[in-house]
């Protein structure tokens, strides 16, 4: 699938947010209503300051905050 149709398939009004290189998105623990989808670049998600995975444009993360009963990060 095209990024941006994924992004547009998981978007309430439109509302792009831009993170600069080496901006932290959400930590574990904090709350959250909102999941993350990739127009463009990568993001790093790290656990213990240790690279686990590296998100790329057309993918979504963070969406598990959603189905978490008290909407906080895993």
């Amino acid at each position: 699938m095209e990024p941006l149709r994924t992004i547009q398939i998981f978007q309430r009004p439109p509302s792009p947010r831009t993170f600069l290189a080496g901006e932290v998105i959400f930590r574990s623990g904090e709350p959250g209503e909102l999941m993350y989808g990739i127009i463009e670049g990568q993001v790093e998600m790290l656990v213990n300051g240790k690279v686990i995975e590296t998100i790329k444009a057309g993918d979504v993360f963070g969406q598990a905050v959603i189905i978490q009963p008290k909407h906080t990060r895993a």
